[in-house]
């Protein structure tokens, strides 16, 4: 059972960006792609994510 799970699990993307459209774009994409999705608007919301969490992706807005 576990080995379905795993083929089935895609990986948690944590995206970060100010602008909220891009934000929401994304993870609606992603999400309907099958992935779990953590949306951060600032670098301060993205560290507080991975304190706790280790995402498999991290897609950064570099110019915020």
């Amino acid at each position: 059972m576990n080995a379905v799970k795993n083929l089935l699990d895609k990986g948690t993307i944590l995206i970060v960006d100010d602008t909220p459209d891009n934000l929401n774009l994304l993870s609606n994409i992603l999400l309907k792609a099958g992935y779990k999705v953590h949306p951060a608007s600032s670098s301060k919301l993205a560290l507080t994510f991975i304190q706790s969490n280790l995402p498999d992706l991290i897609l950064l807005d570099i110019m915020m």
